[in-house]
């Protein structure tokens, strides 16, 4: 019966800082608490701090600004845009603001009510601004737009982000809309990217402990829950996306392979557990979106399955209690001692980017689990880094960027360059989403663009250049009506 599983694991991976502490300093706990940084990031701990304290003053700041506004999504996906937020600032010696306004959960407009910082920096773009709202300097903005559902039809701000010297902008505010995790694409830059590179191994733990972390009453449900049914255990974390509104959202089929690599993982973790004589028990933490999936994983793995008591939906559909609860559902997948994640879920990448542990991925694609090289959370529209002119395929499609995919027939993208042929050859009802930007999806991606775009504070003939582009390529559509 073993034998059988063996298919459903590829390559086994190691985390680099798990062979040698030495090589992971700056290694947190998995929850945002670092007893120290990697200088770099002290160093702009520093400067977020006077830059702050100066706009207290009604003074001048003596940096610029990155201005991360999440264009949509839910959890995963909101901190994922303000950690590479703090990425991209060090990278070009800015600071680093989160604007949650305008995005589609009117119940969480400002990042403050759910997250603070560990560092005691000031997150907020509307806080920081209200501190000094006559200076000049929030008038000069440029805004960026890095969106799943325009990369691929329009470069926007991913050749800038890619090619260009976006540390020498004369703008003191660059606004970057985004809903992906940018930092895979800034470590390609030319001329920054080896900045990001100095602070690797465990590049987004580093960033998310010193930035981003639940406020406290959400960390002491986790630490509570921690302490009351992981001590003493070895716990596996599952985390399942069913679906948001159809069956193949993301992995509805293939359900079967979280239960069989679940078996499998605790088989062998008992295994060893035996070899070196030791009573630990194995046990599941299960976080997931359906309660349909509860039950079943009960009726599968026994009653060694662990839940947070409430009934966990997507986020973005509950309000402030919902965002909540999804939060002690990730944490505490942080907390286990190996993950089981569904592909393409950014509420999965921040989980493991957290912890630095290296999850078994649940691929409908490959109909397997594996692991991939790196615990670094996946950019799902990555693969739009082929348009810009500076593309060089030795070095920008890589190991580490090579998605996992979750279905073929998913309605989420896939940005995994190994693949793309693949999947074409398989039978899948439509065409496979290696390009959100499709024909299907301009209307409702330019619709949702503008909006964004009149929610700005950029210059009127900014506004108007973006407007005027995006309009000349519905009309340049023959399959789009254009408005």
């Amino acid at each position: 019966c073993v034998v059988s599983f063996l298919h459903l694991f590829a390559t086994q991976a190691t985390p680099t800082c798990d062979e040698d502490e030495g090589a992971c300093p700056y290694k947190n706990d998995g929850n945002g608490r670092a007893e120290q940084h990697h200088p770099l990031i002290s160093e702009y701990l520093e400067k977020h701090r006077a830059a702050i304290e100066s706009l207290r003053e009604r003074k001048e700041p003596d940096v610029g600004f990155i201005v991360m506004q999440p264009s949509g999504g839910g959890l995963g996906n909101r901190e994922l845009v303000s950690v590479a937020g703090m990425a991209l600032a060090i990278a070009t010696n800015r600071v680093a603001l989160v604007d949650w306004y305008g995005v589609t959960d009117k119940d969480i407009s400002d990042i403050h009510q759910v997250y603070e910082s560990p560092s005691g920096l000031l997150l907020s773009y509307p806080a920081a601004r209200a501190l000094h709202p006559d200076w000049d300097g929030w008038r000069s903005e440029k805004l960026m737009i890095f969106d799943s559902t325009n990369a691929y039809n329009e470069k926007w701000g991913l050749e800038e982000i890619v090619c260009g010297h976006i540390e020498e902008e004369k703008y003191t505010v660059l606004r970057i809309i985004t809903e992906q995790y940018i930092t895979s694409l800034v470590e390609r830059n030319a001329y920054i990217g080896n900045i990001l590179a100095d602070i690797q191994p465990a590049l987004y733990q580093q960033l998310s402990s010193a930035f981003v972390r639940p406020i406290d009453v959400i960390m002491q449900r986790v630490d509570k829950f921690a302490q009351d049914h992981f001590t003493g255990k070895y716990v596996i974390g599952m985390q399942i996306r069913r679906a948001r509104d159809s069956g193949h959202f993301f992995l509805w089929d293939d359900q079967h392979l979280f239960w069989d690599c679940a078996r499998l993982m605790k088989k062998r973790k008992e295994r060893d557990l035996a070899r070196e004589k030791s009573d630990e028990k194995v046990v599941f933490f299960l976080a997931t979106d359906s309660e349909l999936v509860k039950q079943e994983a009960m009726k599968e793995l026994g009653p060694d399955v662990l839940t947070v008591d409430i009934a966990t939906r997507v986020p973005d559909t509950r309000g402030t209690e919902g965002w909540e609860n999804a939060l002690v559902d990730n944490y505490l997948l942080s907390h286990a001692d190996d993950l089981i994640v569904s592909g393409g879920s950014t509420f999965g990448y921040v989980a493991h980017g957290r912890s630095d542990i290296i999850p078994l991925v649940v691929s409908g694609i490959h109909h397997r689990c594996m692991r991939p090289i790196t615990a670094e959370p996946y950019n799902i529209a990555y693969l739009a880094i082929k348009k810009v002119s500076c593309f060089d395929e030795s070095n920008m499609l890589l190991p580490e960027t090579d998605m996992i995919c979750s279905s073929v027939d998913s309605v989420h993208s896939c940005a995994s360059h190994s693949s793309e042929k693949m999947a074409k050859k398989h039978k899948a009802q439509k065409e496979p989403h290696f390009n959100l930007g499709s024909e299907e999806n301009m209307p409702k991606l330019y619709n949702a663009a503008l909006k964004k775009l009149r929610q700005t504070t950029a210059s009127e003939a900014e506004v108007k250049d973006h407007l005027q582009r995006a309009l000349a390529h519905l009309k340049d559509n023959k399959n789009v009506k254009a408005r």
